[in-house]
C-alpha cells in the first residue's frame, strides 16, 4: 500500500514540475493563427488594467433602476426587472474622486413593478476618474453583488 502512495506521489510531482514549463494554450493558439504578441512590463499592464470594465456612460453619472422579482438568486441579474434609468450630466464625488458612469440601484422590498428609491441599495457601480480638464482616466472603480455580463445594460 506505501509503495502504491509514493508511485501516486511521485507521479502528481512529475505532472506539476511538467506543467510549469507548460506553455500558455492561448497564446500559442493566436500566435499559430497569426496573431503578435507583446511582452509589457508592469507598469505598462498598470496603465491599461480595468480598460475592458467601461461604463456606458462617460458624460454624466447614470442611475439604474431595478425591482426584485420575488423569486430566484438576488445574485442573479435576471431575477431583477429594469424599471428605467434617470441621468445627472456632470461628475460626482466617489471616494475623494471625480467620476462619470453608471449604478444600479435595486429595490427588493417594493412591488416587482414599480420603482421606489427608499431602502434601495447600490447592486453594482462602475465609475471612471475624471481629470481635472475632464478627460477619462483609465482609473475606475468597479464593484459588482451579482452576475450581469459587462454587455448588458438594460433588459
Amino acid at each position: 500500500m506505501r509503495k502504491v502512495f509514493m508511485i501516486a506521489a511521485l507521479f502528481s510531482l512529475l505532472l506539476m514540475a511538467g506543467s510549469a514549463f507548460a506553455g500558455n494554450a492561448i497564446l500559442d493558439s493566436l500566435e499559430a493563427q497569426g496573431a503578435q504578441t507583446v511582452a509589457m512590463a508592469d507598469q505598462e499592464l498598470d496603465q491599461v488594467r480595468g480598460t475592458a470594465a467601461m461604463p456606458m456612460t462617460l458624460n454624466g453619472v447614470r442611475e439604474h433602476h431595478v425591482t426584485y422579482k420575488g423569486w430566484g438568486s438576488y445574485g442573479d441579474y435576471r431575477s431583477y426587472n429594469y424599471m428605467g434609468s434617470s441621468f445627472t450630466p456632470g461628475s460626482k464625488v466617489f471616494k475623494g474622486k471625480k467620476v462619470v458612469g453608471d449604478y444600479w440601484q435595486a429595490n427588493d422590498s417594493c412591488s416587482p413593478n414599480s420603482w421606489q428609491s427608499y431602502r434601495s441599495y447600490t447592486k453594482e457601480y462602475l465609475y471612471r476618474v475624471v481629470t481635472a480638464s475632464g478627460g477619462i482616466t483609465s482609473t475606475g472603480f468597479h464593484s459588482s453583488s451579482w452576475n450581469r455580463p459587462a454587455s448588458v445594460y438594460m433588459w
